[in-house]
């Protein structure tokens, strides 16, 4: 059995880049950069745990220190 593994080029993938809504595109460059990406999954983390302990933070709070 064969696995196709096809190739993509640069253009191919501009053209998909043009393609996605503000919101995918917002995405993908949150997960492009690896430290903004860790610091939103930390913050996730710190939020759920004020959730579950039914402290919410504001906007303001979670974002004080950025």
């Amino acid at each position: 059995m064969q696995i196709s593994n096809p190739i993509i080029t640069p253009f191919q993938i501009l053209k998909a880049i043009e393609n996605l809504t503000d919101a995918e595109k917002e995405t993908l460059a949150i997960m492009a950069d690896e430290k903004l990406s860790e610091e939103l999954m930390k913050r996730r983390k710190e939020t759920l745990l004020e959730m579950k302990r039914g402290e919410l933070l504001s906007e303001d709070e979670l974002f004080e220190d950025i």
